[in-house]
C-alpha cells in the first residue's frame, strides 16, 4: 500500500486485551506490518506482553492508570509521526483496505475529519457511528423517537456531517495538533462530537464515509452501566455548558429526569 507511511494508528487498551490480537491481525492482513501502530494502555492489570511478544512492531505505552479516552490518545498521537492519525477502539477488526480514505484526505485539502462506516457482528450498521450537531431539540426527539440521525449511519452515501465516532476516527495530524487534540476534561463520551466540533471551526469538513468498514464488538471495552451512564451524562454537561453554555447545559439536566 502506497499510502501506509502515512498513517498512524493509535488505540487505547482498557480491558480489552483479549480483542487486540483480532484488531492488530485484521488492520496487518490489510497494510502489511510497515504501518506504524500506537497501543496506549490505561490498564494496570493487562500488561500486554503477550502483545508485545506477537506483535513486536507495535509501540506499547504504558499509562499507569486509567487516564481516559482523550488523555490517552493524545499520549499516543506526540509518538505518531503519521501525517494522518486513525484512532481505533481495540475491539475493531478492519474489514476493507483504508486507502480511499487517505486519497480523499489528498484529494481535498478542505477534509480534516474522517469517519468510516461501523458495523456489527451480524454486518447490520451501528447505531450512533455519525450524525449532525448534538442540541436541545435532536435530544426532544431522540427521547421520543422522532430522531432522524438514523439515515445519516445508513447511508451509503459519502456526507459530510457534524461529527463521527472517535471509535473509528481518521484525522489530519497537523489538524489535530492545531485544536490541541482531544479535551482532556472529558473522561469518556463527547470527546469526539467536541473535537468535530473544534475542527469544523478551523473551516474543515467532518466527512462520513461508508464505503470503507471496520467491525466493531459493541461494548468491548465498556464498564458497568451505572458507571457507564454517569460518564456518559457528566460529559453531556460539560459538552452543553462548554459550547452552548449553562442555561442550556441546565435544560438538558431537567430533560435528562423528565425522560427518565
Amino acid at each position: 500500500m502506497q499510502n501506509s507511511n502515512k498513517l498512524s494508528i493509535i488505540i487505547v487498551n482498557y480491558r480489552s486485551e483479549k480483542y487486540l490480537e483480532k484488531c492488530l491481525s485484521s488492520i496487518y492482513g490489510v497494510w502489511g506490518e510497515s504501518l506504524e501502530i500506537i497501543i496506549v494502555n490505561n490498564d494496570v492489570n493487562e500488561s500486554l506482553a503477550k502483545i508485545a511478544t506477537s506483535f513486536p512492531a507495535v509501540k506499547i505505552i504504558q499509562q499507569g492508570s486509567n487516564v481516559g479516552f482523550g488523555t490517552a490518545h493524545n499520549a499516543g498521537s506526540r509518538l505518531a509521526g503519521g501525517k494522518y492519525l486513525l484512532f481505533l477502539n481495540p475491539d475493531m477488526a478492519v474489514l476493507d483496505s483504508m486507502e480511499k480514505i487517505l486519497d480523499k484526505f489528498e484529494e481535498d485539502d478542505t477534509v480534516g475529519i474522517i469517519g468510516a462506516r461501523l458495523v456489527k457482528l451480524d454486518g447490520q450498521n451501528q447505531a450512533w457511528s455519525a450524525g449532525y450537531e448534538a442540541n436541545i431539540l435532536s435530544i426532544i426527539k431522540n427521547k421520543i423517537k422522532l430522531s432522524e440521525r438514523e439515515m445519516v449511519w445508513n447511508s451509503a452515501q459519502t456526507k459530510e456531517v457534524d461529527w463521527v465516532s472517535g471509535g473509528a476516527m481518521f484525522i489530519r495530524k497537523e489538524i489535530f495538533d492545531k485544536v490541541s487534540g482531544f479535551d482532556e476534561n472529558f473522561f469518556m463520551y463527547f470527546e469526539d462530537m467536541d473535537l468535530c466540533k473544534r475542527v469544523r471551526a478551523l473551516g474543515k469538513k467532518v466527512i462520513y464515509f461508508p464505503s470503507v468498514r471496520i467491525e466493531h464488538v459493541e461494548g468491548g471495552s465498556r464498564e458497568n452501566k451505572n458507571k457507564q451512564k454517569k460518564s456518559y451524562y457528566a460529559s453531556q454537561d460539560y459538552y452543553f455548558s462548554k459550547h452552548f453554555g449553562s442555561t442550556q447545559a441546565t435544560l438538558v439536566k431537567l430533560l435528562r429526569k423528565i425522560f427518565v
